[in-house]
């Protein structure tokens, strides 16, 4: 089995382990900032684009400027973009 095809296969478990835990990440924070705002400006959790995430994120950042888990989440992201490099790189080389 080439060394490349492991590395693949463990970048692309990695990749997923960290997309997965930025979605529960994501979940924690539409739960604690729907805790603090009104009824009629909750976050529902269906339905999630571009704009929505960032109304999110500031949100976030409004009620919790010190919280942890817009981090987190951005940590995730980076982990998971890098072990998706080394796969593109594992199926690239040759």
């Amino acid at each position: 089995m080439p060394f490349r095809f492991i590395i693949g296969v463990a970048a692309l478990a990695c990749a997923t382990i960290c997309a997965i835990g930025s979605s529960f990440v994501t979940f924690e924070m539409v739960d604690r900032v729907n805790e603090r705002l009104p009824e009629n400006r909750q976050f529902s959790p269906m339905w999630w684009n571009w704009s929505k995430y960032r109304r999110l994120w500031r949100a976030y950042k409004e009620l919790y400027p010190n919280g942890p888990l817009l981090k987190k989440f951005w940590a995730l992201a980076a982990v998971m973009i890098v072990c998706l490099v080394f796969l593109a790189i594992g199926i690239i080389a040759r």
